[in-house]
């Protein structure tokens, strides 16, 4: 999952520019027609000021992951610090319905570690019991599980420690939830998804989170983060695997600002590459993850930048600058065609976004495009 940017969000709707609030961010959509619930993330990252929205309609909220823990690079031990968004996030929850608990990851500066996460799956105990400890200590009522990128032969080790991890906990009220990369069928995604054998986590009693986005990245070519077509197939496949009260999918407001890098192949790469006719030039794309407010202030302050009309709403908007940048982001407009669009195959599962806070902006008026 690709969380480490973002701030606010905006949109652009006909010629004008409405301003929207990012507070539905990674938050689960409830299909229950009169009680609306949203779940999400909270970046460490993230100040009071920053989710003042969110404070604001709290009663909205079902359930609270925060990333508030710090896995040791040996793997045997976790460092609980709260920040003052996250404070102020748990003062200002009244409801007790409402959960909240921290996320269990292997990300480090540097992208998601597989080596980190080996390491905790092979020696889980020491991490786990401090788990207990700390949800007895803190009331936490609910752990989010995120660790990515591991090598396809970690796949029993993963569902041993998701076993070990519902027995550690139990007794307690936490529910706990797994966050999985989105797959089209039981052969498809790539190598660092391998490991998840949905089949095998499906039987577990755990809620299944599944990453609908990142269908481009940052070094693919330019295109919606998560193209209707993909998201149909993406929640077809998931919603015949797992049990509806058990699946969350997880739908992306955030897009990329691509820029195309053009390098000259010389002689020496040339026969690297294979290449026949050398000296040539390569093409290849660098994207920055960031939430729609940054991208569609870089739009509004330049005029070079170009909306491709033939975009369908559903897939988010899609600009470019000449042919060496391109911009695309999900706007509440495109998730709603999306949400409309997955009731309409009879699907009631919760719907998610990434993430809670960066909301400046009123929520009424992004909440109000979701319904």
């Amino acid at each position: 999952m690709f969380r480490f940017f973002f701030r606010s969000a905006k949109e652009l709707l006909s010629l004008k520019f409405y301003k929207i609030s990012t507070l539905f961010l990674l938050f689960t959509f409830s299909h229950e027609a009169h009680a609306e619930k949203f779940s999400g993330w909270l970046a460490e990252w993230d100040s009071p000021k920053t989710i003042e929205s969110t404070l604001k309609n709290v009663h909205n909220l079902d359930t609270i992951w925060m990333q508030n823990l710090l896995l040791a690079q040996d793997a045997q031990s976790v460092t609980f610090t709260e920040t003052e968004a996250m404070k102020a996030l748990r003062k200002a929850v009244r409801s007790p319905m409402t959960r909240i608990g921290p996320v269990l990851h292997n990300a480090t500066e540097k992208g998601f570690d597989a080596q980190l996460g080996m390491r905790l799956l092979k020696k889980p105990d020491a991490v786990l019991k401090r788990l207990r400890e700390l949800s007895k200590k803190e009331g936490w009522t609910a752990l989010n599980i995120d660790l990515e990128s591991l090598d396809p032969e970690a796949a029993e080790l993963f569902e041993k420690f998701l076993d070990n991890c519902v027995a550690t906990l139990k007794g307690l009220d936490v529910r706990i939830s797994v966050s999985l990369h989105a797959k089209t069928g039981p052969h498809s995604g790539f190598e660092g998804n391998k490991f998840q054998r949905w089949d095998k986590i499906a039987q577990k009693p755990v809620d299944a989170v599944v990453m609908a986005y990142d269908y481009t990245w940052s070094q693919s070519e330019p295109g919606p983060t998560a193209p209707s077509h993909w998201i149909e197939n993406v929640t077809t496949y998931a919603s015949s695997i797992f049990k509806e009260y058990r699946l969350i999918l997880a739908l992306p407001t955030y897009g990329y600002h691509w820029k195309k890098l053009t390098s000259t192949i010389n002689a020496t790469t040339a026969k690297q590459d294979k290449v026949k006719d050398p000296p040539h030039s390569k093409v290849s794309w660098q994207g920055t993850a960031k939430l729609g407010v940054e991208l569609m202030e870089t739009i509004r302050t330049d005029k070079e930048w170009k909306i491709r009309s033939n975009t369908a709403l559903a897939d988010g908007v899609f600009y470019w600058k000449g042919d060496g940048e391109a911009i695309a982001f999900d706007t509440p407009e495109s998730l709603s065609t999306k949400l409309k669009m997955i009731r309409k195959k009879g699907i009631k599962t919760p719907i998610a976004f990434w993430r809670l806070g960066g909301d400046n902006a009123d929520f009424h008026s992004s909440w109000g495009a979701l319904k």
